[in-house]
């Protein structure tokens, strides 16, 4: 092999690698939110938190609420409004489940303990946010009325 063509492999080397890198410093970091939520200090039995990115396409990104705890996948870097909502599953006292067979009841309190106050389900209203950084990060929130 001659040093004539040693050099065009080396300079062909670099120029990918250079490529390379130059992709990946351009791909966008990402980070992943983790915590607990609480309705009037009792963790949030059932629930959903959405990361409501700000940056890029503004994708929204979700994770589910399991007795008060969350993980979510990878967001995007940046700030994010952030919306918590309840599970729409069974309520605690309600009777029945059926209302189309006669006699059955349905009819669950107005009110139930561990409910999300309606404001936080719209990222407008509810006034939560974060700035994801790249890596782990924690946001615990209590919600109140």
């Amino acid at each position: 092999m001659t040093a004539l063509s040693r050099l065009r492999r080396s300079a062909a080397f670099a120029l990918v690698a250079s490529v390379a890198a130059l992709s990946a410093s351009c791909s966008p970091s990402t980070g992943t939110v983790k915590g607990k939520i609480s309705v009037n200090g009792v963790p949030l039995h059932n629930g959903l938190i959405t990361f409501e990115s700000q940056v890029g396409n503004k994708d929204a990104f979700a994770a589910a609420i399991q007795d008060g705890n969350y993980e979510s996948g990878p967001i995007p870097v940046g700030p994010c409004k952030i919306t918590v909502i309840h599970s729409a599953g069974e309520r605690p006292g309600a009777e029945g489940g059926n209302d189309l067979l006669k006699g059955a009841k349905n009819k669950a309190p107005a009110s139930v303990a561990g409910e999300v106050p309606a404001k936080y389900h719209k990222s407008d209203t509810s006034g939560l946010s974060i700035e994801v950084k790249a890596g782990a990060n924690t946001f615990d929130k209590d919600l109140t009325p």
